[in-house]
Formats: C-alpha cells, sequence, structure tokens
C-alpha cells in the first residue's frame, strides 16, 4: 500500500521487467488528499525519488507528506 521510505533519503532506480504503475498521493492527518499522480515505468526506465518524493516524513501526521505505492493493484488502494 502506500507509504514513506523512512529508511532512505533519496533513490535513483532501474525498472526491468514488464511495466508497473507508480502512485503518488499526499496525506494529511492519514487521509489521501488532492489528485493522485500515476506514472507507468517500462523496462529499461530510471527513475529518482528527491527526499520529499520518497516520503521520509511520512510518519508526521500532522504535515502534508506525500506517500507512494507500486505494483499490483491491490497495492494502489488507499484506505479511504
Amino acid at each position: 500500500g502506500f507509504h514513506g521510505d523512512s529508511e532512505r533519503k533519496k533513490v535513483v532506480a532501474f525498472r526491468l521487467g514488464e511495466t508497473m504503475k507508480l502512485h503518488y498521493q499526499w496525506f494529511l492527518n492519514s487521509k489521501s488528499v488532492g489528485k493522485r499522480a500515476e506514472f507507468f515505468l517500462d523496462d529499461g526506465d530510471m527513475y529518482i525519488m528527491s527526499e520529499k518524493a520518497t516520503g521520509f516524513d511520512w510518519k508526521k501526521k500532522k504535515f502534508l507528506t506525500i506517500r507512494h505505492a507500486a505494483g499490483a493493484e491491490k497495492f494502489l488502494k488507499t484506505k479511504n
């Protein structure tokens, strides 16, 4: 599901294999807010996430944070 990577501040990665969805969603007080951003990563694509994009601060509930989710449809759903 949607999460942040509190263990890493920056990500540089490559997608290998079939196309995969990568979604970003803003959260405030543990609830999704705003419109979701959806990207498709194809075989050989490189992507970079900044400290904000990784969701490093995702456990700060009272602040607007961004979380990401990737893969199968069951992982791309929010609880609210």
